[in-house]
């Protein structure tokens, strides 16, 4: 999930140049897991915070996802 601020999605010269946005570039390198969440939880994560309810389903970054799936917060989905 790409986060952008407000000011970033709007500016000019980020329409532009798309790629310059450093929120943009951290992404795309980053990989995203589908994840269900079990329970409740709030975390402080390097991107965003983040408010997972029960029942979720989520595309969120592999870290975090591995440390809620070890905590028994959430398990990995996947599609078929």
């Amino acid at each position: 999930m790409t986060q952008l601020t407000f000011d970033s999605f709007i500016r000019e010269e980020d329409k532009s140049a798309p790629h310059s946005n450093p929120v943009v570039n951290s992404a795309a390198t980053n990989q995203y897991v589908l994840v269900l969440i079990l329970k409740d939880f709030s975390v402080a994560w390097t991107d965003r915070n983040w408010y997972l309810h029960e029942q979720d389903l989520v595309y969120i970054d592999q870290k975090l996802a591995s440390l809620l799936v070890e905590r028994g917060i959430a398990r990995r989905t996947e599609v078929s």
